[in-house]
């Protein structure tokens, strides 16, 4: 899966600029559409964590298209399994254009790779802030937490999570 995981990043990187600029160019679309279909192959086969866990909530909760919601926590998740996946990490950051001396640490490649990710997605994308869903941040709370922790998929996460990992994540969230 980690190979097919890797192109599709790749794929998006390079395709998704354009097919946001210019919705009519008929090779971003079709590389994305390959990309996105690959990519539920990968869901089944590969398994998803605790990002699409939030992303299903603040979803439902706030009526955010799933991949924008993916879009959201991706940061949070990602700071979250710094210390287990640094390597895709920093390969993520590397094709974001993030770059590492060598001397990084886990937590250090996770800060680079998030600041070019959100470059990507808020300059590059220009994804619209999560503040314009206008989200009644009152439903942002311990129950939505519960959900979260509930969900069978969040046991996929390499890193054990926990309530309060997810209280945070969802701060963090809020406020990136």
């Amino acid at each position: 899966p980690d190979l097919i995981c890797e192109k599709m990043m790749e794929t998006g990187v390079r395709y998704l600029p354009v097919a946001v600029e210019k919705g009519h160019d008929i090779t971003a679309r079709e590389r994305m559409m390959v990309a996105a279909s690959y990519g539920g192959w990968m869901l089944v086969d590969g398994l998803v964590h605790i990002g699409h866990c939030i992303a299903h909530e603040i979803g439902a909760a706030f009526h955010i298209p799933h991949g924008a919601a993916c879009a959201y926590a991706f940061p949070a998740m990602v700071d979250h399994i710094s210390l287990i996946e640094s390597e895709k990490i920093k390969y993520t950051g590397e094709l974001l254009g993030a770059h590492f001396t060598g001397n990084e640490n886990s937590k250090e490649i996770a800060k680079k790779t998030i600041e070019a990710y959100l470059h990507f997605r808020d300059k590059i994308i220009k994804l619209r802030p999560l503040s314009d869903y206008n989200p009644d941040l009152s439903k942002v709370n311990l129950e939505m937490a519960q959900s979260i922790l509930n969900d069978p998929i969040t046991s996929m996460t390499p890193v054990p999570v926990t309530l309060e990992d997810i209280c945070y994540m969802l701060y963090t969230t809020f406020i990136s």
